[in-house]
């Protein structure tokens, strides 16, 4: 099983990435955990009290087996602190690696998009 903590829900993954995520984690799932919003206001002291939230709600009330991967990716500062809490908890915590991509559209209008490539340990 995978634990997602991110913006970007695995119901809209590609399948590459997908496949990735079984392969890494076996054929029990994914599931999505909202990363939160990070407001640029907060206090340090404030972005480790979210992410000790998010850490409890997924170790203590999800229940989840030692076994369970997490892809942790989003704002900098919070994925930071929640993969530091992960990784003491003796977890096992990657990210998503991508391509950009680009194109100038008729409309001179830049467009960019991500590729998925792997997961990669953090």
């Amino acid at each position: 099983m995978m634990i997602n903590i991110s913006n970007h829900p695995s119901s809209r993954w590609g399948q590459f990435q997908v496949e990735k995520a079984i392969e890494l984690s076996g054929d029990r799932g994914v599931w999505d955990v909202q990363f939160p919003h990070v407001s640029p206001d907060w206090t340090q002291g404030e972005v480790r009290e979210h992410a000790t939230q998010v850490v409890s709600y997924c170790l203590t009330q999800m229940a989840i087996p030692q076994s369970v991967v997490f892809h942790v990716m989003g704002e900098m500062t919070l994925t930071y602190e929640i993969v530091r809490l992960l990784k003491e908890a003796g977890r096992r915590v990657v990210a998503s690696t991508t391509e950009r991509q680009s194109c100038v559209g008729p409309d001179g209008e830049k467009r960019a998009w991500f590729v998925f490539c792997q997961f990669r340990e953090y």
